[in-house]
């Protein structure tokens, strides 16, 4: 008959399946005959007596096997004569055959039974398996099956496996571990010699949990946080291990794996004393974040030629990497300490390159622990910073040289804006000044013609020279005090009838000088595009510069000069 649990063929007379461990539908009786047929058979082969139905001789009316009497009148069921009975006591439903297979795990609730005829270890229940010790006479119950169990089920609700719950199950070949359970005790499984493959969601592997499982080839624990002391050891087979959590491997947790090949542990931060000792098929060793790596624990491992943990192990213990005589060269940047014969016997190694910060303790220390004792002749060692260090370092004066260059373009704008700003002043000021120069040169012009005005108006005028000679209007010019060093005291230039009142700024209020039209022989000024006019007096060969004054001040002085 098949499982409906995994449709897996079992034995008509099986009362559990041998793959899951299901129970089994119980096998069907000829009412005719007294013959026994699998489940689900519809009808005798002999006398064609559909089966799994009785029929009640009194009213006719069919019911299922195993119902005892007529619901409707009461009648005997099952072939005999009709026979009425006045009542029917209430029937406490049977015990099920496959229920009362099941046995107590000591005081838990968890429960067990074995398939005798095929080998099969059911673990059902809840909660936690006790824990079992040989040594004190404290067996588990199916201890005497261990010869013949070949199947193992943990069914889901079961927490954990008890210690040395299935030692010396040396004809154990599979073993399925639902999801609920999170610890396997120590020597759960071993000397479990024919397990050829292991896979659980467990967080906890007690020690020595698979210890001696000879022909165990794969492990995958991938929710595993612990592995304790030699849980693998001596798993002669075994070549794929899978642990992506763990962040320890305790002390000979696989030593003498001398078939093991690959390793995927990406947050292992320490490695034990003797964790690979001996596992000579182990090619590379992927490590990314350890830190530690405690004493010979990779000793005589003579296949590994990688190691991939240059930028974090810190600390190599003694003998770590004894006899690896496969490593050719090694990369170690981040190392701070290293203990003697720590590569010793790795007669192959030609090149080791050490962090620059574990220069002085090598010279000074570690380099009298014969660390690279046996290895080749030609060995070089050297002390340098690493490559990502260097990345860095380039990263960062990038990152300082982009932020210079901004700061640069800022104050760039900044003094852009600064400059613009000042010259708009400027030149605001500028127009300001000539504003009041016109308004100072109306006033003057206004004045004299009121003056010219009264005087022609006068009853006792003068004379036309003397008109003239009167009518000479004084004028001053006075130097802008924006101009280059004319901000405390302006220079002055003042036009009188018969020559030029010339007043320079000093340290305090400066020197003032009349020139006589006479003694002038020339007068010239430099007007620039921006900015203001420098005035030129040539005084009996000496010249005179005068700075900070307007170009039509200039042309006025000139043409007072020229018309004199």
């Amino acid at each position: 008959m098949n499982c409906k649990e995994c449709n897996q063929p079992n034995d008509a007379a099986a009362r559990f399946c041998c793959n899951c461990g299901a129970t089994l539908e119980a096998p069907l009786t000829c009412a005719a005959c007294g013959k026994t047929y699998p489940a689900g058979t519809k009808f005798c082969p002999d006398d064609g007596t559909k089966l799994g139905e009785l029929t009640c001789p009194a009213c006719g009316k069919k019911y299922p096997a195993g119902t005892r009497f007529c619901p409707e009148d009461g009648s005997s069921l099952g072939g005999s004569p009709a026979q009425k009975v006045q009542s029917v006591p209430v029937q406490q439903p049977a015990q099920s055959a496959a229920e009362a297979n099941w046995e107590n795990c000591g005081n838990s609730n968890v429960k067990w039974r074995f398939d005798k005829d095929y080998g099969t270890l059911t673990i059902g229940g809840s909660g936690a398996m006790p824990d079992f010790n040989l040594k004190d006479g404290n067996k588990p119950p199916w201890f005497k099956y261990k010869k013949t169990i070949k199947k193992l089920v943990v069914q889901d609700g079961v927490s954990t496996i008890g210690n040395e719950a299935f030692i010396e199950c040396k004809n154990l070949t599979e073993a399925t571990i639902a999801d609920s359970v999170e610890r396997i005790g120590e020597n759960a499984f071993l000397q479990c010699e024919s397990l050829n493959a292991i896979s659980s969601k467990a967080k906890t592997i007690g020690k020595c949990a698979f210890e001696k499982c000879a022909n165990l080839k794969k492990a995958n624990f991938e929710l595993a946080e612990t592995i304790g002391n030699s849980a693998f050891e001596k798993c002669t087979n075994l070549t794929e291990v899978n642990f992506e959590l763990v962040e320890t491997i305790e002390k000979g947790v696989f030593t003498g794996c001398s078939n093991l090949k690959t390793v995927t542990m990406n947050s292992v931060k320490t490695i034990g004393d003797y964790a690979f000792q001996g596992c000579s098929n182990l090619a590379e060793a992927n490590f990314e974040i350890v830190e530690k790596i405690g004493e010979a624990a990779f000793q005589d491992c003579r296949n590994l030629s990688a190691i991939s943990m240059e930028y974090s192990v810190k600390t190599i213990g003694e003998s770590a990497f004894m006899n690896c005589t496969s490593l050719s060269k090694i990369e170690l940047y981040a190392i701070e300490k290293m203990e003697k014969m720590a590569f010793a016997g790795s007669k192959n190694l030609r090149k080791a390159i050490l962090g620059e910060d574990y220069r002085e303790q090598w010279r000074q220390h570690d380099n009298n622990n014969q660390v690279f004792w046996g290895c080749h002749d030609s060995l070089e060692i050297t002390t340098e910073r690493s490559p990502r260090a260097r990345e860095e370092g380039e990263r960062e004066w990038a990152e300082k040289l982009e932020r210079a260059k901004q700061e640069d373009e800022s104050q760039r704008i900044w003094l852009e804006g600064a400059l613009a700003e000042q010259e708009s002043k400027m030149y605001q000021e500028i127009d300001e000044e000539r504003e009041r120069l016109k308004e100072a040169e109306a006033a003057a012009a206004e004045a004299a013609a009121e003056r010219e005005r009264l005087i022609q108006s006068s009853p006792s005028s003068p004379s036309a020279s003397e008109s003239a000679s009167s009518s000479f209007v004084t004028k001053k010019y006075t130097a802008s005090r924006i101009s280059d060093g004319n901000k405390l005291f302006p220079p002055t230039i003042t036009v009188e009838k018969n020559g030029l009142t010339v007043k320079l700024p000093g340290l305090f209020s400066g020197s003032e000088k009349f020139v006589s039209f006479k003694d002038i022989s020339s007068i010239s000024y430099d007007a620039p595009m921006v900015g203001f006019t420098k005035l030129q007096l040539n005084i009996h060969g000496a010249k005179t510069t005068v700075e900070g004054f307007y170009k039509d001040d200039c042309k006025a002085i000139l043409n007072a000069w020229k018309n004199r």
